[in-house]
């Protein structure tokens, strides 16, 4: 009983994010240009992305939450869908997932990822795993990650844990397209975790325990003013 009480706590929880990002969505697109009211909406990169199919979490909580039910199998007619947007299933004889959270996808992440060129990614997309290519890539062996992020516990981007290149312990996107090997071409900057962008870190100069909170310390990293500039310039 109190397993039940849980997941439809936890579905009821998934039904009123999505209905609440699919709102403030409408509503954002339906304001003027120049509406000041336009300020409270989401990042216009990432509103771009969810229309443009590029990021799959609303249709994702569409279909766990029962608003989209049974969306078709992912195929070549995603190449031509209207709706870039368009939820889907992927087929799994060409990208193996589990749990519909997990095999729901947008036909443009599922055009991009399984087409015969090699995609690029966002950082944006990269910071969230959205994506999955099917191409020189293999599931990260676990020695590469830290606990956090092992398929136990972070099974993205399609339920069976986190893309490596073949052999490495490199992430599946990364920005040396120059190499043929690379299975996905990571946009920059993107100073993210396990992101090869070069010129995105910071030198840290010290490191300052500044105040402490019961079990908690606040920690400052001292940085040269001109490193600064660039962490809030391209701060999100």
């Amino acid at each position: 009983t109190n397993t039940m009480s849980r997941l439809l706590t936890f579905l009821a929880l998934l039904q009123l994010v999505s209905s609440v990002l699919l709102e403030k969505e409408i509503a954002c697109n339906e304001m003027p240009a120049n509406d000041i009211r336009t300020a409270t909406c989401a990042d216009p990169l990432l509103r771009d992305e969810i229309a443009l199919g590029l990021n799959s979490l609303p249709v994702r909580l569409s279909v766990v939450s029962g608003q989209i039910p049974s969306p078709p199998t992912c195929g070549s007619w995603c190449a031509t869908a209207p709706d870039p947007a368009s939820p889907c299933k992927m087929d799994e004889q060409v990208v193996p997932c589990e749990t519909d959270f997990y095999c729901t996808t947008t036909c443009a992440l599922w055009s991009m990822f399984t087409g015969s060129d090699r995609p690029t990614q966002s950082c944006a997309m990269f910071s969230r795993f959205d994506g999955y290519p099917t191409s020189g890539v293999e599931l990260c062996d676990e020695a590469c990650l830290l606990p956090e992020i092992r398929k136990k516990r972070y099974p993205a981007p399609t339920g069976h844990g986190l893309g490596c290149q073949i052999g490495t312990c490199y992430p599946a996107a990364s920005s040396m397209a120059h190499l043929a090997e690379v299975p996905a071409v990571l946009e920059c900057p993107c100073n993210w975790f396990g992101a090869d962008c070069p010129d995105d870190w910071a030198t840290v100069q010290a490191i300052n325990h500044t105040a402490i909170h019961g079990d908690l310390v606040a920690t400052t990293l001292i940085v040269s003013p001109e490193d600064w500039k660039k962490i809030i310039e391209n701060h999100q």
